[in-house]
Order: structure tokens, then sequence, then C-alpha cells
């Protein structure tokens, strides 16, 4: 990861972000979902659009799932969150696609 991408991520994980879940600790999944997606997409040699719809719906269903799971990340604004700041970073990565949340 470049210095650059090194200092994205860290003003995002220093930023508040109020993803509309419905705890703290559901909030803070999002953001992590977010940053690891993120740190995915600045250390992969190379991402499909495909790739990065199966990552996501995997990081997803995991955070969905299980005894403590939350259930309300499959909500339609977490999603769209998680939808814009990894747009963003494939942006700013300089990737020519977008992911969009009906496909994770």
């Amino acid at each position: 990861m470049t210095e650059i991408e090194n200092k994205y991520l860290t003003n995002f994980e220093e930023t508040y972000y109020d993803f509309e879940m419905f705890s703290t600790a559901g909030n803070q999944k999002v953001k992590d979902i977010i940053c690891e997606a993120t740190k995915a997409i600045f250390e992969e040699e190379k991402i499909s659009k495909k790739g990065m719809n199966d990552y996501l719906k995997r990081l997803l269903n995991e955070s969905y799932n299980g005894k403590n799971g939350f259930r309300e990340i499959r909500d339609t604004e977490p999603e769209q969150h998680i939808q814009i700041h990894i747009n963003k970073a494939l942006e700013f990565k300089g990737y020519g696609f977008k992911v969009n949340r009906f496909d994770f």
C-alpha cells in the first residue's frame, strides 16, 4: 500500500460515520467491512468487479449469520453506505468499475 493510500484509509478510520445500524457494535462492523475491503482494493494486484462483489457478499453474509450476527446489515441503508465508500476507494485506486449493492 502506498503512503497516499495508507493516508486515505487512516482518514476513513479516524472519521466518525453513522451507517444507520441499530447499535454502536453494528455501526463498527460496517466500518470494519469497508476498511477490510478498502485494504484489499489497495493491496491486491488486480481486482475484478465480480471478485469484489463476491468478496463483499462473503463479508456481509458472515456478518449477517451466526449467533451474534447483525441482521440489519442487509437493510438498504448500511448496504448503500458500503457501496458508496467502496466505490470511492475503487475510483481512488483507478479502477474503471463500480459495485452495486444489488450484486452483493
